[in-house]
């Protein structure tokens, strides 16, 4: 019989796949490779061995109601792609369920993805759906106005989950922020013409309870307001999400279009932050990303990157100049521009920004195809990835930093 420590390491050298076939051997050797060690020990050894872009792609198919004759229409279905750094496509398994169902791509998490309240892991293949939430506290209250004013309240509800990494305990945390609006006819925009509640709740992967978090008056008045989530990343145990709000919040000086909703996972705590200058909006504004272990901001026309310090002491930017090629951001003296759509900081390889260039000719409006970049921010030095021109179409997403994980994704049942 093979000693455990010996097999330990022959484990460590085996690829995923081999991995996998080898659970099914027994049940010791199961619960080995299960093991919370094992796993958060190939997690670290994966970052070191590099990191996959994933795309998704988008396409329309025809469907026909032959039984009840109402003729041809159109849905939007999915297939989803990795891209190593060769620039080498590889079709990637995934659920059904996520073939037609349509969420924000936002941006991977030790491995794992977050698509509504589904959590996938691209690697073993597997996913789960999150447990139902608790009820709210003041369901009651929402359902008496609407049944002793039945028929002069609208009313509407929407979810937004977070997917992040607690560093402390090794372990993924899901948040999730529910906003229900009781609205009075005619369907108004200004304070007073609706009643909201907000109410956030957190998950730890692998057990079925959500715990509510409490929220500060100022802090759920602001959210109270109707918001979008643009972008979203994990970074050092914080979850950091680009919002769009349609008024001036609280934290702001002057409406700038959006903030940073931040969230300590470990204190389980939420804070929003404005953007670091009053000229910074939220259209201006590329994907967020981590930069030396804190979170960053850019601007592509002014080149330039904002990294945020203290979040959660009062927080404090700092900038620095970029140095990209002049036809990227000054198209005008060139019979072709370009469509600049930087991917990701730091975490494609160390010190580099991923960027997704489209060319396009100025007059016709052409696309060349894209390319992706990568930038040395110590070096100031670009070089080409890889061309997608006959695989990467203008309305595909792709996110990079997709580590593989043997990350096991168990439906905890409810009672």
């Amino acid at each position: 019989m093979i000693p455990k420590d010996i097999l330990i390491q022959i484990f460590e050298k085996l690829p995923v796949e081999s991995l996998l076939r080898f659970k099914c051997v027994s049940k010791v050797w199961y619960n080995m490779i299960e093991d919370r060690e094992f796993v958060d020990g190939f997690r670290v050894r994966a970052h070191n061995r590099g990191t996959n872009l994933l795309v998704r792609k988008s396409r329309f198919q025809k469907n026909t109601d032959e039984e009840n004759n109402t003729g041809v229409n159109h849905s939007q279905v999915y297939t989803f792609f990795l891209v190593d750094s060769e620039g080498k496509s590889v079709p990637l398994a995934f659920p059904d369920i996520l073939r037609e169902t349509s969420f924000r791509l936002y941006q991977p998490v030790e491995g794992l993805l977050c698509c509504n309240n589904i959590i996938w892991n691209p690697t073993t293949r597997k996913f789960i759906d999150l447990p139902p939430r608790n009820q709210m506290p003041d369901a009651w209250k929402i359902s008496e106005k609407m049944g002793t004013t039945r028929g002069y309240y609208g009313w509407n509800i929407c979810s937004e989950y977070f997917l992040g990494f607690d560093v402390s305990t090794k372990k993924h945390k899901v948040l999730s922020i529910c906003h229900v609006r009781l609205v009075k006819p005619p369907i108004a925009c200004k304070k007073g013409d609706y009643d909201a509640h907000v109410y956030a709740e957190v998950l730890t992967l692998g057990t079925n309870c959500w715990k509510k978090i409490s929220i500060d008056i100022s802090l759920e008045q602001d959210l109270c307001e109707s918001f979008e989530v643009k972008s979203s990343c994990s970074i050092n145990g914080v979850i950091y999400s680009i919002i769009t709000v349609p008024c001036k919040l609280s934290i702001m000086s002057t409406y700038m279009g959006g903030c940073i909703l931040a969230f300590d996972i470990s204190r389980e705590k939420l804070r929003l932050l404005p953007f670091p200058e009053e000229n910074v909006y939220v259209e201006t504004v590329a994907y967020p990303g981590e930069l030396g272990g804190r979170f960053a901001l850019m601007e592509v026309l002014d080149q330039k990157i904002w990294i945020l310090e203290e979040v959660f002491e009062g927080g404090r930017w700092t900038s620095v100049d970029l140095s990209l090629p002049k036809r990227w951001c000054d198209p005008h003296e060139y019979e072709r521009g370009f469509n600049v759509y930087p991917m990701g900081m730091g975490s494609y390889q160390d010190g580099e920004i991923l960027f997704r260039v489209s060319e396009i000719c100025l007059k016709t409006r052409r696309d060349f195809g894209a390319t992706i970049f990568s930038y040395n921010m110590e070096s100031k030095d670009m070089r080409k990835i890889t061309e997608l021109d006959d695989f990467l179409d203008s309305y595909d997403d792709i996110v990079f930093g997709l580590v593989e994980t043997i990350h096991p994704l168990k439906q905890v049942s409810s009672f």
